[in-house]
Protein backbone atom coordinates (compact mmCIF):
# COMPACT_ATOMS: atom_id res chain seq x y z
CA UNK A 1 0.00 0.00 0.00
CA UNK A 2 0.89 3.41 -0.85
CA UNK A 3 0.30 6.71 2.17
CA UNK A 4 -0.91 9.64 -0.06
CA UNK A 5 -0.18 13.04 1.77
CA UNK A 6 -3.54 15.88 0.76
CA UNK A 7 -2.53 19.21 1.58
CA UNK A 8 -5.17 21.01 0.70
CA UNK A 9 -4.31 24.90 1.76
CA UNK A 10 -1.36 26.63 2.08
CA UNK A 11 -0.88 29.51 4.52
CA UNK A 12 -4.42 28.67 6.36
CA UNK A 13 -4.81 25.40 8.68
CA UNK A 14 -3.20 22.72 6.82
CA UNK A 15 -5.18 19.57 7.44
CA UNK A 16 -2.41 16.70 6.80
CA UNK A 17 -4.10 12.72 5.72
CA UNK A 18 -2.86 9.67 5.43
CA UNK A 19 -4.43 7.42 2.81
CA UNK A 20 -7.39 10.07 3.15
CA UNK A 21 -7.61 9.62 6.92
CA UNK A 22 -6.74 13.25 9.02
CA UNK A 23 -3.97 12.70 11.23
CA UNK A 24 -2.80 16.23 11.80
CA UNK A 25 -3.93 19.52 11.50
CA UNK A 26 -1.51 22.20 11.62
CA UNK A 27 -1.64 26.12 12.36
CA UNK A 28 0.62 27.24 9.21
CA UNK A 29 1.47 30.52 11.41
CA UNK A 30 2.80 28.30 14.17
CA UNK A 31 4.37 25.24 13.00
CA UNK A 32 5.92 26.16 10.13
CA UNK A 33 9.14 23.90 10.28
CA UNK A 34 6.58 21.46 11.25
CA UNK A 35 5.11 22.11 8.02
CA UNK A 36 8.47 22.05 5.88
CA UNK A 37 9.30 18.45 7.22
CA UNK A 38 6.60 17.18 6.64
CA UNK A 39 5.61 18.21 3.02
CA UNK A 40 9.67 16.57 2.40
CA UNK A 41 8.12 14.08 2.29
CA UNK A 42 5.36 14.97 -0.04
CA UNK A 43 5.12 16.45 -3.64
CA UNK A 44 7.82 19.03 -3.92
CA UNK A 45 5.69 22.23 -4.30
CA UNK A 46 6.78 25.15 -6.66
CA UNK A 47 7.37 28.92 -5.27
Amino acid sequence: MSSTFTVPVIGQNIDLRINNKPTMVIDAKKDEKAISSCLRYSTPLSR
